[in-house]
């Protein structure tokens, strides 16, 4: 039966066997995944592969070995085969969302795609839903001009947040009462801010995001600005 455990293990056995392989081989789609098992690899088994291959990569039992994605067995990978090794345990993304409470909006919408290994799109979901949830809050601000169409990206940052000069934030998230509080309000419009700039990233550009734990600090994130954002937090300063 194929499990995590079982392809880690396969996997290392197929690099002491080849002398380097691309990254590019061990996508979920690669036809190797079909090499190591003896039926046409399911799209759970793609899965499973990729996840194991990131695995090695991060328990340094594969290693880059001329820093253009090119993977080769190391001493320790070649050690643990040698002592017919048991699979290290390390935290995996379901242990992670099962442990951490992440914002139930932000988790509802990534929880799937991050178990998939779809780590872009779990980020591109989760801030996503994070930028609804500010225009929900403000109330749908609208463009000031003839198209009247709701604000978005930093037009709609600066508007809900902002409170420079004149500017009366559609949102506060202090008492906004002297200059530090300001300063706060401020460095939390520009965190605002950046989840749109990297939206638009992943939104246009077609790059691979393959770093799970980096992936769960940007949900973790995205967590962070929506309990920001929750009812509770928002009616103190919101009268």
């Amino acid at each position: 039966m194929t499990n995590l455990d079982w392809f880690y293990k396969k996997l290392l056995e197929y690099f002491s066997k080849h002398k380097e392989c691309y990254r590019n081989l061990f996508m979920p789609q690669s036809a190797i995944i079909g090499s190591i098992l003896d039926h046409e690899p399911t799209q759970e088994d793609r899965v499973l592969a990729q996840k194991a291959f990131q695995k090695l990569i991060n328990d340094e039992f594969i290693f880059d070995m001329n820093g253009d994605k090119w993977y080769t067995i190391t001493d320790k990978g070649k050690s643990a085969l040698e002592s017919s090794f048991h699979v290290p345990r390390h935290d995996t993304i379901e242990t992670f969302l099962k442990e951490y409470d992440l914002h139930s909006r932000i988790k509802s919408v990534s929880e799937r795609l991050f178990a998939d290994t779809h780590y872009k799109e779990a980020i591109q979901a989760s801030l996503v839903e994070v930028i609804n949830r500010v225009k929900e809050v403000a109330n749908y601000p609208k463009e000031k001009d003839s198209t009247d169409r709701d604000l978005d990206g930093d037009h709609l940052m600066n508007r809900a947040f902002g409170c420079d000069g004149n500017n009366q934030p559609l949102i506060k998230l202090n008492e906004l009462k002297d200059s530090i509080d300001k300063a706060e309000q401020r460095g939390f419009m520009n965190l605002f801010k950046g989840i749109v700039g990297v939206r638009d990233k992943k939104a246009h550009l077609n790059f691979i995001q393959d770093n799970p734990y980096m992936t769960m600090e940007y949900l973790a994130l995205a967590s962070l600005l929506m309990r920001l954002l929750d009812e509770d937090f928002i009616i103190k300063f919101n009268q």
